[in-house]
């Protein structure tokens, strides 16, 4: 079954069935935002960061943009021969 099978398929459910789905849908969004972003203020505020010089501590989207960049570079040499 292919995605947009599975849209069409939705598109013609009930309408407190679509409704069912949205509320959990951003429900789970929510808690997996919350959840990273909780990941990363206890990251900043950890003890091993304690002795480091508060300047170097960045804005919450500048370290999303960090740890994203990362990854890529990470994925990419494993990809990588």
């Amino acid at each position: 079954m292919s995605l947009l099978d599975s849209i069409e398929r939705l598109q013609r459910a009930p309408v407190h069935k679509r409704k069912t789905i949205l509320v959990f849908s951003v429900i789970i969004g929510m808690l997996l935002i919350l959840g990273f972003w909780f990941l990363q203020i206890r990251n900043e505020f950890s003890p091993s960061s304690a002795g480091e010089n508060t300047n170097s501590i960045v804005g919450p989207f500048r370290l999303v943009w960090q740890t994203l960049k990362n990854n890529i570079k990470d994925v990419a040499n494993q990809i990588k021969p």
